[in-house]
């Protein structure tokens, strides 16, 4: 038995699993008291960490080959190569953020890879840290060589790497070679760096480096005199790059910020318990606010600064950015604009497009059936009890305990605490169930579904969230990619999955157009039968005046012709009563076409609103859709069964075998050359 002494590998190699965390640091302590008691010889001290459980055997390959990384110099330097280098990410995991990146590059949204593998799970913020501290050192080590290039920095071992993103980030920057010096300019012109050269004169001074740098467009942060002969006077700047020159960074605005000061997540179907069993009472509190209550509150943005780089050209501050306060039904913004401000007593909300309004609420004691009718009001609504087969309820929120065969429309969101049976629900914002069984939801906003969902259609233009539920026999399009944790089983129908495509929005985009078309067809067709109207109006109002003179004129004769013949007057009397049967008789007709222009006016005016209301309606769609990005990402969780349908907006795919812990995305190929590149659906361990 011996006392036993780490070597320098062994060392290197724990503190950069405790910098990646694969290792704690109470672990780490535990691991150097067991290294101080005598071992006996032939003691591997990974062997002991595996024995002791302060590592897994995946970790522990996976650190020893980081550490091998930092030891060679691989040929491609970019940062997804790397990741795949040092075994963080698999080609096909790469594959897949490559082509999340496009799609955000598409939609104008600058996402750096490293951020988004963080941000989606696919990496650590160590393990992040960690290949940009490799790509750095390379960076250093690939300056371009030439017979005057400054000396070769001595090598990095894995105890120095972590900490070698201090030294100055060389990636990008411009070399001037000078017989005397080496200039450096970084890649964003905020810095300049001198080495000294081979050839260095000592009689160099002060002002001959201020006449160089001048020489190439430096002009600005120049550092003093005292400091420039600090740098001729030491050696050490053969070695090691001296800053010479630093230009002012630009101060960012600040972003505004808003703040909701009233709960949003209140509509909550319960707690689900370790048994399987729900908790229906632990729902949280309805908001409920008054009259003069501020309901959100927006800081500004805090003004930057421009800056000024080396060459001495402006830096434009970068602006910040500076979301609006939108008020909706019930509220009102302040006179600054920075609150909004209760009008009304009522139940706050905060909808998919940011728009803060505050509901009157209706409560109904018991079920909807044939006590109460259908439930239609322009307020929240909440039922203590059940929607009961063939009744409908219409409202802004809708909540209620249980649906049975029942019809829900919402504006806003809809909360089933128990489940949904044989019904139907549509919501423009989310819809929350403890179970779904045999029917069709459909919404804008996000689904989530505590506990399963059986022989349903579902369709969201946000995300499908089943994050402890189970899914039989059943069709999901949800835009917004899905979560899921067990998909199927041996005896229950396959189910169809798809995502990163519309299907509720894209279905009411069509119905409205088609309402829109046929509203325009009314209006046409309303204002020719009302030009016909109008032109025999006309006709009818000029037979009238001529029977009315007709009629003048017999009635003057008559008179004149009295006192000379009887029978004369008899033929005349005839001819004045026809005429006065044809006024009548064109009057009524008159009467029947100012009413069928009635008619025609109220149909055009009906048109005009409805169509109105569908170019209002299918502008709020547009705004839904904008809401949602599409997210063509499947995760399961637990286990997805064979026969599972899984698509995407161009591919589709039907699985051959059961997978465990699966994550399902549509990804491009770069093609061979001879084959153009396709959309394929990739799966990767999750």
């Amino acid at each position: 038995m011996g006392k036993y002494k780490p070597s320098n590998k062994d060392r290197s190699l724990l503190k950069i699993a405790l910098f990646l965390k694969y290792i704690s640091k109470g672990d780490l302590a535990k691991l150097e008291s067991d290294i101080r008691s005598p071992k006996a010889p032939g003691f591997d001290l990974f062997t002991h960490i595996k024995a002791k459980g302060y590592m897994s055997q995946e970790n522990i390959k996976r650190l020893k080959q980081c550490y091998k990384m930092f030891g060679r110099q691989p040929g491609d330097m970019r940062f997804g190569e790397l990741c795949i280098a040092f075994g963080f990410l698999t080609p096909l995991s790469l594959e897949q953020a490559l082509e999340e990146q496009k799609r955000l590059t598409d939609k104008g949204i600058s996402s750096r890879l490293g951020s988004l593998l963080v941000s989606r799970g696919m990496m650590t913020k160590a393990q992040c840290k960690l290949v940009l501290c490799k790509q750095q050192t390379a960076c250093l080590k690939q300056s371009p060589p030439s017979p005057s290039s400054p000396p070769e920095q001595p090598p990095l071992d894995s105890t120095t790497c972590v900490s070698s993103c201090e030294l100055p980030d060389f990636c990008g920057a411009r070399l001037i070679s000078e017989k005397e010096l080496g200039i450096y300019i970084a890649k964003d012109a905020l810095t300049v760096w001198l080495v000294k050269r081979d050839g260095f004169n000592d009689e160099i001074d002060p002002v001959w480096i201020k006449n160089l740098m001048e020489k190439y467009g430096i002009v600005h942060g120049i550092r003093d005199d005292n400091a420039l002969q600090g740098f001729l006077d030491d050696p050490q700047f053969s070695k090691i790059p001296f800053q010479a020159a630093s230009g002012t960074p630009a101060v960012e605005e600040t972003d505004a910020v808003i703040t909701c000061l009233f709960e949003q997540e209140y509509l909550k179907p319960g707690i689900l318990s370790d048994d399987g069993t729900m908790d229906f009472k632990a729902r949280g509190d309805m908001p409920f606010v008054k009259q003069g209550d501020v309901l959100m509150e927006k800081t500004p943005v805090v003004p930057g600064k421009d800056g000024i780089n080396i060459f001495g050209d402006l830096i434009p501050q970068k602006a910040g950015a500076n979301p609006k306060l939108h008020a909706g039904k019930g509220v009102s913004l302040s006179e600054d604009g920075l609150k909004v401000i209760a009008d009304i007593e009522g139940n706050p909300r905060l909808d998919d497009l940011n728009i803060v309004s505050v509901n009157e609420s209706i409560i109904i004691e018991g079920d909807v059936d044939y006590r109460t009718g259908h439930i239609k009001y322009n307020k929240n609504i909440f039922v203590t009890g059940v929607i009961k087969n063939g009744f409908k309820v219409e409202g802004i929120d809708v909540a209620a305990r249980y649906v049975e065969g029942g019809q829900i429309k919402a504006r806003g969101n809809v909360l089933i605490e128990a489940g949904v049976t044989d019904s139907e629900i549509e919501a423009r914002g989310g819809i929350e169930a403890g179970f779904i069984h045999r029917s069709k939801i459909a919404c804008a906003g996000q689904i989530k579904v505590q506990k399963e969902m059986v022989d349903s259609l579902a369709m969201t233009e946000g995300r499908f969230n089943m994050d402890l539920g189970r899914l039989f026999s059943s069709e999901i399009h949800a835009k917004g990619g899905a979560r899921i944790y067990k998909v199927g089983s041996k005896k229950a129908k396959p189910s169809s999955i798809t995502v990163g495509k519309s299907a509720y929005l894209e279905g009411r985009r069509q119905t409205i157009e088609t309402e829109i078309d046929t509203c325009s067809t009314l209006m046409e067709q309303a204002r020719q039968a009302k030009s016909q109207i109008a032109n025999r109006l006309q006709d009818i109002s000029r037979q009238l005046g001529d029977y009315e003179k007709s009629m003048e004129r017999t009635m003057g004769l008559m008179e004149r012709m009295e006192k000379k013949s009887r029978d004369s007057l008899e033929m005349f009397q005839q001819t004045l009563d026809d005429a006065g049967d044809k006024i009548i008789e064109l009057k009524g007709q008159k009467s029947n076409l100012k009413s069928s222009l009635e008619v025609q006016d109220e149909q055009i005016e009906d048109a005009v609103r409805r169509f109105k209301q569908g170019l209002n309606e299918k502008f709020i769609l547009k705004r839904l859709a904008e809401a949602h990005p599409a997210h063509s990402v499947l995760e399961v969780t637990g286990k997805i069964a064979a026969k599972t349908k899984v698509c995407g907006p161009d591919t589709a795919m039907v699985l051959k075998q059961s997978l465990i812990k699966a994550r399902f995305m549509e990804v491009s190929n770069r093609g061979d050359g001879k084959r153009p590149p396709k959309k394929e659906m990739a799966v990767a361990a999750y």
